[in-house]
């Protein structure tokens, strides 16, 4: 970008540091630059102006000028971080210890010429950026779990919830041997805000268990399944060790619930931009979706705000606050949303992939799938090699779509790497998706 030019319509400013400043998507003037502590100030943090089409998912700028990388993250942790709405304006994000995090007032001191040679004088590294949008499609991404358990933890998540800092070393080993066994997948939830960590007071903690998968609940897969969904109170996140996972119902003091879970990431730790652009979401959503629960991480962070909805186990990505209402309102009648479906995470990523394309094309000839319709399944792969060499797979995948007893066979093949910058802070990495080559109805 040139020297002279503002954080005006079709910029947004962020700064390498634990600051940021993301203001100007609306139209309403100019950005302001706001230091760690959530206010505007003369802290020392590198800033440039980044092009609305790289904005929104390329916040994760990593360190102020001359201070250490520790030192940065610690004062992340201690003040709290700013959040981002859906117009991509700044959201109160206030902490106890400093009431005006996430608040950027005016500041006429400042002038443009300082501002202009932080931005021209400082390189950003590639790795210094997440979430960034590529080429690479969602559908074939979503984490596959066919149990999932989500408990109530109030705070302290640590960076992986089974790393020890949350739990203690002794418990998380015992609960990471429990889930294996158990073929089950955990996740920590709160609700949203403050309140959900004064919930703490109430003594109990909420469980969910969704059984997303016929099999796995001990049903006949070939046959139309309706995900199961129970809740249940425990005292602590020991009490896991003793549930009964063998079938749903086992559990006498869990009972089913007729409801939908979304659980939306706001794992600072593990990756600072689901907490950027998840939690003002969740707490938007959550006033008039009594569903809507913060969640440990999701996987995908690069598709922030992530998200997932139980008992079904779709993974959706990059959803404004009002596509969610429409994801959600749509689930409450059992109708499959499409936009930015990751697929669903009972399935292979080939296998989310075909499902999807299925229900695309039962839309196209005027058939509304919905969440439960379909069974789908690998039946087949190979190796192959191009001209140069170079080794790629094929898939083929059979789908039933259970209300008009169709079947449909799609063939899959792997697509060329493409870098994607996969968290904060890392390396890009080299990914391939999977891409429908042919669609035939058997």
């Amino acid at each position: 970008m040139s020297r002279g030019e503002d954080c005006s319509v079709g910029n947004l400013l962020t700064c390498v540091g634990v600051g940021i400043l993301l203001q100007s998507r609306d139209g309403l003037g100019r950005g302001q630059l706001m230091n760690s502590g959530g206010r505007q100030g003369n802290a020392m943090h590198a800033c440039r102006l980044v092009p609305m089409n790289q904005a929104r998912f390329s916040w994760c700028a990593k360190e102020p000028v001359g201070e250490s990388k520790r030192r940065t993250r610690k004062a992340y942790w201690k003040w709290g971080a700013p959040g981002v709405d859906a117009t991509g304006t700044l959201v109160d994000m206030s902490t106890k210890r400093n009431p005006a995090a996430g608040n950027a007032a005016s500041s006429p001191e400042r002038g443009d010429a300082k501002l202009e040679a932080a931005i021209d004088n400082t390189p950003v590294a590639k790795a210094d950026l997440c979430a960034k949008p590529t080429a690479e499609k969602l559908p074939g991404t979503a984490k596959n779990a066919k149990l999932v358990l989500a408990v109530e933890f109030f705070r302290g998540w640590g960076k992986d919830i089974l790393d020890g800092e949350a739990l203690g070393d002794e418990l998380a080993g015992d609960l990471k041997k429990f889930l294996k066994a158990n073929k089950a997948e955990l996740h920590f939830i709160r609700r949203p805000g403050r309140a959900g960590q004064d919930r703490e007071k109430l003594g109990t903690r909420q469980l969910f268990i969704a059984w997303a998968d016929a099999e796995r609940a001990g049903y006949n897969p070939e046959e139309p399944y309706t995900p199961i969904l129970e809740e249940m109170q425990v005292a602590s996140t020991r009490d896991l060790l003793e549930l009964d996972l063998s079938r749903p119902g086992a559990n006498a003091q869990a009972k089913t619930v007729d409801r939908n879970l979304l659980l939306v990431c706001t794992h600072a730790r593990r990756d600072r931009c689901c907490a950027i652009f998840g939690r003002p979401v969740a707490a938007e959503l959550s006033k008039d979706y009594d569903e809507v629960w913060e969640s440990s991480h999701t996987k995908g962070h690069r598709f922030a705000p992530s998200m997932i909805l139980l008992p079904s186990n779709y993974s959706f990505g990059r959803l404004t606050s009002e596509e969610v209402r429409h994801m959600l309102d749509g689930a409450r009648e059992q109708h499959l949303t499409f936009h930015n479906n990751r697929g669903r995470g009972t399935l292979t990523p080939p296998a989310q992939v075909a499902e999807l394309q299925v229900a695309r094309h039962l839309l196209g000839v005027g058939i509304e799938p919905g969440l439960n319709d379909f069974a789908s399944r690998e039946i087949d792969s190979e190796i192959v090699h191009d001209r140069e060499g170079n080794k790629s797979k094929t898939v083929k995948v059979a789908v039933t779509h259970f209300p008009t007893q169709k079947g449909f066979r799609v063939h899959l093949v792997q697509t060329d790497p493409i870098e994607v910058l996969t968290s904060c802070g890392e390396q890009p990495k080299k990914q391939r998706g999977w891409k429908a080559t042919v669609l035939e109805e058997i």
